[in-house]
């Protein structure tokens, strides 16, 4: 910002304590991963399962690396959660890249992997009330499937 810019936008939340941020939308976010990776490895049920699992983050070039935000159930705070991947990539189409290949589970915001998503490249991992649910995706868990905020239509065959 100090490069003669009066606004910035990005995703997440600056960690600069000078700068003023407003939140101008909510980025749902996602755990997936591929069908092959999940019949090899199964489904995590909980945030405790996934510590048993290839996870793949990701770190930014200052060496700091992005926390997940888990949800233990639709009624609680979300948490920081601070994932040991198996591999470290700098942005989430890398992130995208590996799951697809079946190297493990990655968290990433809706929008990059919608298209996936609706092609069932890719499975949500979302359960019960005891499970796993993401922070700010409004993502819960319904007798007919998955609903979100901004609709997931054309995936419930892929969770």
């Amino acid at each position: 910002m100090g490069e003669g810019y009066d606004i910035g936008i990005r995703g997440g939340r600056a960690r600069d304590s000078s700068l003023v941020s407003r939140r101008v939308c909510a980025l749902p976010m996602v755990l997936l991963a591929s069908p092959v990776y999940l019949s090899r490895r199964g489904t995590p049920r909980t945030a405790d399962d996934l510590v048993r699992h290839e996870l793949i983050g990701v770190r930014f070039a200052d060496g700091h690396s992005a926390t997940w935000k888990l949800r233990p159930s639709p009624r609680k705070p979300a948490v920081d959660w601070s994932p040991t991947a198996r591999a470290w990539v700098s942005d989430p189409e890398a992130q995208l890249d590996l799951a697809r290949a079946g190297a493990g589970i990655v968290q990433v915001a809706l929008h990059h992997a919608a298209s996936d998503l609706a092609a069932c490249v890719f499975r949500l991992i979302v359960t019960g009330q005891s499970g796993i649910v993401t922070a700010d995706s409004g993502i819960v868990t319904a007798r007919s499937g998955i609903v979100t905020e901004g609709g997931l239509e054309g995936v419930e065959g892929c969770v």
